[in-house]
């Protein structure tokens, strides 16, 4: 179960949709909020960049940096191998595992756009080298003019550490995408809850549980969306909704039960 706190407020259906897969790696959005976006900050990209791709065909002007310095040409040599063993023991035989023994490809062709860049650093709350700081990147994006961020954030527990930074930016974010890992762990649920009492103008309106990783049959890992009321439009009372929401949401992982989400 999830604190009332973490209820989305109610958006009409006709303005929420799906970017990305309809498993891992997709998420549901504002449908105006990659329109109104001058960037996407993807902090977080592992071997999906399928939310990317959705991105750039609703508004192909939009500016993609993607932070990852874990995803190198070794990251791919050990992936192109796994593939490939799969393949020979007979643990790849649907189409799309089939097509993620091609991914290095599929990689090279979406970061050769001119507007998609892949800048291989960790993003933390310091600038040292090999890491650079949320501040910062936000920072040179309105030293720039760009007022309007959209911001997905994906770092397998890391996230805790940037949500002070975020929370002082928020004016310049337009939408903005966080996966809580562990929510159970360290008081993490509360530094959730902090976080989100203390923006002003980035509010939820989605919210997925992840299945990939139940912790006692309950989700420990969360999608939460959160859109600005300053540039988009969304009523100001709770939603009513039952979550997972028929035809938007899809589970994590597909052989699994995509489990009901409970608020107190």
């Amino acid at each position: 179960m999830l604190p009332e706190t973490l209820k989305p407020y109610h958006v009409h259906l006709n303005n929420l949709e799906r970017l990305g897969d309809k498993s891992d790696g997709g998420y549901v959005i504002h449908k105006k909020s990659i329109k109104q976006s001058q960037v996407l900050v993807s902090i977080g990209l592992g071997e999906n960049w399928s939310f990317e791709k959705d991105s750039i065909k609703h508004n192909n002007k939009i500016k993609i940096l993607m932070f990852d310095h874990t995803v190198n040409n070794y990251f791919f040599f050990k992936r192109f191998f796994k593939d490939i063993l799969h393949f020979f023991l007979l643990k790849k035989l649907r189409l799309k595992k089939l097509m993620n023994i091609f991914l290095y490809f599929d990689y090279l062709f979406f970061f050769k756009k001119k507007n998609v860049s892949h800048i291989k650093k960790k993003v933390g709350n310091r600038n040292v080298d090999g890491q650079i700081s949320i501040t910062k990147i936000l920072k040179n994006l309105i030293n720039k003019k760009t007022v309007s961020v959209f911001l997905k954030v994906d770092i397998e527990g890391d996230e805790y550490s940037l949500l002070n930074d975020i929370q002082r930016f928020e004016h310049s974010i337009n939408s903005l995408i966080i996966e809580f890992h562990q929510i159970s762990e360290n008081n993490n649920l509360k530094k959730i809850l902090s976080f989100v009492k203390k923006l002003k103008l980035l509010k939820i309106i989605h919210v997925h549980g992840n299945n990939i990783y139940l912790k006692k049959n309950v989700h420990d890992i969360i999608e939460i969306t959160f859109a600005n009321a300053k540039y988009l439009s969304f009523e100001k009372f709770k939603s009513k909704r039952s979550y997972p929401i028929s035809q938007l949401d899809y589970p994590n992982h597909p052989r699994k039960i995509d489990k009901k989400l409970r608020f107190f």
